[in-house]
């Protein structure tokens, strides 16, 4: 029987990342990262609700200062009620004139009006702290979005790198089998092989092919992820690089990291200030049942052509009380309390799914690594049942069936390994997102 075509079996990754040893030039994590913080749609607009929040806060706080406006007129009227007012403020009133038919009057004016509010119950103050909670908690929302923008960049980075060592283990699959292939074709040809031979090889081929069809379109999907979770496009053609995440000894003690994970999420953090603003918003509800105290003065000119006239000063104090109103300042409080204790109870859930988090991100990351020990071994037991399937295939004790059944085993070892080295660094990378770690550039 003639001796069997040697076994091409794709080298293993390197043990170090799921890329491998990556050659020619490529992108980092840290790149990709930086690309993100620059590029992400949702980081700018987390951006920009802080500037709303900036905006919110300064019209609160415009309540502590006196409001001026001034005022110009130009009017003309035969309206005789309106006419001798006018005539009274220019100081030009006419006992002789006709009242009744006073003919047209111009009047130029110039109001100048100060207004202050002395005293509100209590209401301006709490409005101005709860928007200055508010902008906290936009702060902390950035923060929150960088976080998860962080970790989705290196979930689909990782992903990347595995699918594109899968494509290699899949396309040196299909190499394989056509070699295969080849041979048992001039060995039936040669009357030294059977056709079921040549068919069994031929399907065999056909599954190899199918596998690195969707190996090389997930291998696609993975850089479209990648792009989406960054904001920019990439040149599919350039290799990523294999290199070492930023966070990955940074591995706690699981009980500590629940306990950092509540003390650095922002998500507790923007939690912690809706709720201190519902508090002053329940104190600027309850100032409305509170008396009011309020100056103006105005300044006011009269006349026909500003060459002469009269101009007159008004001082006043206003007081008000709500003395009833249909409970409608009833009910805002009790919207207000309301919703004090909804943001409470959310922010109770939040720290138990927090904590939930930190404990499963551990388990999924003692699993990854579980599985990354032993994929290694799987694939030394699958190099090794490979040489002695090779070797009785050489000695025809074998059929070529047994011998391709023990390559695809090999491959599938190695896109095992693949996977379970990608599963480890996103693991590693979801734990830093669980503990709140990712909010600034972790490449610095």
């Amino acid at each position: 029987m003639p001796a069997a075509l040697p076994v091409q079996v794709p080298p293993s990754p390197a043990p170090g990342g799921a890329a491998g040893n990556a050659s020619g030039p490529g992108i980092t994590l840290s790149a990709v990262i930086q690309t993100a913080l620059e590029a992400n749609p949702d980081l700018r607009s987390a951006e920009e609700r802080i500037r709303i929040a900036d905006a919110t806060l300064i019209k609160a706080r415009a309540d502590f200062y006196p409001k001026l406006t001034l005022t110009e007129a130009v009017v003309d009227t035969n309206i005789a009620g309106l006419a001798f007012f006018l005539e009274v403020n220019q100081r030009r009133l006419s006992l002789s004139q006709n009242f009744n038919n006073p003919g047209f009057v111009g009047n130029i004016s110039t109001l100048l009006t100060l207004q202050y509010k002395l005293y509100t119950g209590g209401r301006r103050t709490a409005e101005a702290l709860s928007a200055a909670e508010q902008r906290r908690a936009a702060a902390f929302a950035l923060d929150a979005t960088r976080n998860e923008m962080v970790y989705r960049v290196a979930e689909a980075y990782y992903r990347l790198l595995q699918t594109r060592e899968i494509v290699k283990s899949r396309s040196a699959a299909v190499d394989q089998v056509k070699r295969h292939l080849t041979f048992v074709q001039s060995r039936y040809d040669n009357g030294t092989a059977v056709r079921s031979d040549v068919l069994t090889v031929d399907v065999r081929l056909a599954e190899a092919r199918e596998g690195l069809i969707t190996a090389t379109n997930q291998a696609e999907l993975t850089w479209l992820i990648l792009e989406n979770v960054t904001g920019r496009r990439f040149d599919h053609d350039v290799t990523p690089g294999n290199e070492p995440a930023p966070w990955t000894e940074h591995v706690d003690v699981i009980e500590a990291a629940v306990g950092e994970a509540i003390g650095r999420r922002p998500e507790i953090g923007a939690g912690q200030s809706d709720v201190r603003a519902a508090a002053h918003q329940i104190e600027a509800a309850r100032a409305a049942r509170r008396p009011t105290l309020d100056f103006i003065g105005n300044f006011s000119t009269f006349s026909l052509n500003r060459n002469s006239g009269g101009d007159g000063l008004f001082l006043g104090l206003i007081a008000s009380l709500n003395l009833f109103d249909g409970h409608r300042l009833k009910a805002e409080v009790a919207r207000a309390s309301a919703r004090e204790r909804e943001l409470e109870a959310q922010q109770q859930r939040l720290i138990m799914d927090v904590e939930l988090e930190v404990r499963r991100a551990f388990v999924a990351l003692r699993d990854a690594e579980g599985r990354l020990s032993v994929s290694g071994q799987a694939i030394l037991q699958a190099n090794q049942s490979l040489h002695e399937i090779e070797d009785r295939y050489n000695d025809d004790k074998a059929t070529i069936t047994q011998l391709i059944d023990a390559q695809v085993a090999n491959i599938n070892a190695r896109v095992r390994r693949s996977s379970a080295e990608a599963d480890v660094q996103i693991a590693r990378a979801g734990l830093e997102r669980v503990l709140g770690r990712l909010t600034q550039d972790p490449t610095h």
